[in-house]
């Protein structure tokens, strides 16, 4: 997982060049697409959905 710091550079890189290959290369990531794509679906700045193991109760 990366730092919070890092997910803003591939963000500003990508919002700089407009380009996923461009940004990768110069904030020096590969992951610039997923987080743009996390960014444009309000996610940024969430963990990653996880599921949620739960046990029924006998009532």
């Amino acid at each position: 997982m990366k730092s919070a710091e890092e997910i803003m550079e591939n963000l500003e890189a990508y919002d700089l060049t407009g380009s996923f290959r461009d940004a990768a290369e110069l904030a020096g990531f590969h992951t610039v697409a997923a987080y743009v794509a996390r960014r444009d679906a309000g996610q940024v700045g969430r963990a990653p959905d996880t599921p949620v193991l739960t046990t029924a109760r006998a009532t």
